[in-house]
């Protein structure tokens, strides 16, 4: 299972632990993030990959929205976890990109719940970019995300 760690009153995990030996980082811990709208000037694409669970970015209240990572360099991963806010996406896709403007879906969602998401992707991938993509909110809210984390397994 799962399992995250508290770090000082950080609630939002930047590392995993399947082994006693063997501790994976979150790949899009301060990753640059980019959106499709934010909400206010405090609600911004940033706070998604800051490592503050207490921090978040949130949209507009349209559909669709999406938020994009520019992980610097490809990279591989296998498990996506999304920090949802009460505002929370109902439909969406997990997409990467080598360019970012090419996607490929690697994951989509038809019955998003909110909370915490732990998806387990079939098949490790790599790439440069990677987009949570809304195509239709759960509430009448934007979407707001407290936290997206990438790891390798």
């Amino acid at each position: 299972m799962f399992k995250r760690f508290l770090i000082g009153t950080l609630v939002a995990a930047t590392a995993v632990t399947w082994a006693a030996d063997d501790i994976i980082v979150n790949l899009a811990l301060k990753a640059k993030a980019t959106v499709s709208s934010q909400e206010n000037d405090s609600l911004v694409a940033a706070n998604a990959t800051d490592g503050n669970y207490y921090s978040r970015w949130s949209s507009q209240r349209s559909d669709p929205q999406w938020i994009m990572l520019d992980l610097d360099k490809p990279k591989t991963f296998a498990c996506v976890v999304l920090f949802w806010e009460t505002a929370y996406s109902a439909e969406y896709k997990l997409e990467i990109s080598d360019d970012g403007k090419s996607w490929k879906t690697v994951y989509e969602q038809k019955k998003g719940q909110g909370k915490i998401e732990d998806i387990y992707l079939k098949k490790s991938v790599t790439a440069r970019y990677f987009r949570v993509y809304s195509e239709k909110r759960g509430t009448g809210y934007g979407v707001s995300l407290r936290e997206i984390q990438l790891f390798a397994r």
